[in-house]
């Protein structure tokens, strides 16, 4: 993992909604594509794809491989390669009659621009294209042989789930394919072992491990991640951001999030590397004013929210047990 450096949410964003994470359920086997190199050429990229029939690393299982009626919208998946290049993978009905793909992309639905349009080749399509940073939306049209449009299907964030995908380690550390869902502006791919959650707001970031078995039972609490989790400087830790707040994996493996009431202050005293050291429990909320446990003392929630240190300042040299 990375070193943490960046100490996210000194403020929480209002604009950032808290949005559930979606729960696991069931699993459906998948096939990754074959590697592409990151100095392939959009030719070769396109023969090496027609010479496989692999399906995209995050694709779902095809109506037809399941022996389910059609979809009435195209399946579409991708997989990002270096400078801001990918492979859009695309299906639809096999008994439809359209000739072509057609691939848009832009900043919302005012500023799609097509970034590709490309001859149906079998079952399962391979376009590669180019795009920006601002492409959070991707539409991908089936045409006819007049270039009427017959199907479309848009897909949020996609290239930046494809690349926290990649981030993460792919099928090797995320397993297969489960559900993805779009809700309140927020993507959610769920796969065996973890997740990949986009929004506008907060960008695209893997949950995978001991903070995405924690996160799958705060539905409500911790909201959307706002960073990937990255090894903290003490090198002893692992810390993720999410909207409410920031989940820690602390040197002994528990797992606790500090939220909001108790982070501004946290922060301000050094985080984990300060007076309290690593949280050691959640908030407790059984009692009046709320408190969280940490190395080396307890947090209290004061009135407007704020924590007090109380007596973590007495043993601040003190070091977490491994």
């Amino acid at each position: 993992m990375s070193t943490y450096a960046a100490r996210p949410l000194r403020r929480l964003a209002a604009a950032v909604a808290v949005t559930s994470l979606v729960a696991l359920a069931g699993t459906a086997a998948t096939a990754r594509a074959a590697p592409l190199s990151p100095t392939s050429t959009s030719a070769q990229i396109s023969a090496q794809i027609s010479a496989t029939a692999a399906p995209a690393p995050n694709d779902p299982k095809s109506p037809a491989a399941a022996g389910e009626t059609a979809a009435a919208t195209p399946d579409v998946t991708a997989e990002t390669l270096p400078d801001n290049r990918a492979v859009v993978y695309l299906s639809w009905d096999d008994t439809t009659d359209f000739t072509q793909w057609r691939v848009l992309a832009g900043s919302g639905q005012e500023s799609l621009r097509a970034l590709a349009t490309v001859p149906r080749t079998g079952s399962r399509t391979a376009v590669p294209v180019t795009y920006t940073d601002d492409d959070i939306l991707v539409r991908v049209e089936a045409l006819d042989a007049t270039g009427a449009v017959v199907a479309s299907a848009d897909r949020s964030g996609l290239f930046p789930l494809a690349a926290a995908y990649a981030r993460a380690g792919g099928a090797a550390t995320l397993g297969a394919f489960v559900s993805r869902s779009e809700e309140s502006g927020a993507v959610t791919v769920v796969y065996q072992r973890g997740s990949v959650q986009w929004s506008a707001p907060t960008g695209a970031h893997p949950i995978t491990g001991r903070i995405w078995n924690y996160a799958k039972t705060r539905r409500h609490s911790i909201g959307l991640p706002t960073s990937d989790a990255a090894l903290l400087p003490d090198g002893r830790g692992t810390a993720q951001g999410f909207a409410a707040g920031r989940v820690y994996i602390n040197p002994q493996g528990g797992v606790h999030s500090v939220l909001y009431y108790f982070l501004y202050e946290y922060e301000e005293t050094g985080a984990e590397r300060g007076p309290l050291g690593y949280p050691t429990s959640d908030r407790d909320e059984s009692t009046r004013p709320s408190h969280q446990r940490f190395d080396n003392g307890k947090a209290r929630s004061a009135t407007a929210g704020r924590p007090s240190a109380g007596n973590a300042a007495r043993s601040a040299t003190r070091s977490p047990t491994n």
